[in-house]
């Protein structure tokens, strides 16, 4: 996940937080000889540090997801292809039990790749509208209301391509919608360029 090397120490300190600093290390070295086993070369593994070798053959969603996605000027295609790869939250499921350190690193990790992926959706989103290609703005703007019905961004977005599908009663609804959403999550009004837009 972060693409580079982590000492010993950093990991027994991410993942056993409540023991000495003596035991964190040897839980450590207790379970490097499964690891060594079940990742074979893929793990370089010194007295020092561990490291993920990416001079061998591998592929990451997590990197083919972030890479088009970095700030530079990535391609419509390479943007539609990262989000493809969004599959759900980072790391959905898996737990180390009493290590809140490593918790805290993969809730904020899981909240960055979150908004990396609701910026490339509302990317696709404006290019759509920009193209007037309205139904695949409205897919992109229902994905994007279904996980963050409070997106007022998206609401807009969803607004704009109802209207130019001449769909100019439920763009109307849409904006209903909006300020009943705000309203009920998170106590707000609409912004003024989304009641202008209504």
């Amino acid at each position: 996940a972060t693409q580079r090397s982590h000492t010993r120490d950093a990991l027994a300190s991410l993942l056993w937080v409540d023991a000495d600093q003596q035991r964190t290390k040897k839980n450590l070295r207790d379970i490097l000889p499964n690891l060594r086993e079940r990742f074979g070369e893929y793990l370089l593994i010194t007295r020092d540090s561990i490291t993920f070798n990416a001079a061998l053959p591998y592929w990451s969603d997590l990197e083919r997801f972030q890479t088009p996605l970095q700030p530079i000027t990535p391609s419509i295609e390479d943007i539609h292809t990262a989000v493809g790869l969004y599959c759900g939250e980072f790391l959905e499921g898996f737990h180390v039990r009493g290590a809140p350190n490593f918790e805290e690193w993969m809730l904020l990790e899981r909240e960055r790749l979150h908004e990396t992926y609701v910026q490339g959706l509302h990317t696709l989103a404006d290019h759509h509208i920009e193209q007037q290609d309205h139904f695949a703005a409205l897919v992109i703007t229902q994905r994007l209301l279904a996980i963050e019905p409070w997106q007022e961004k998206a609401h807009r977005q969803q607004m704009i391509s109802l209207a130019g599908s001449g769909r100019l009663n439920e763009a109307l609804a849409q904006y209903a919608t909006c300020r009943r959403v705000l309203a009920d999550e998170l106590g707000l009004a609409p912004m003024t360029e989304t009641t202008a837009l209504y």
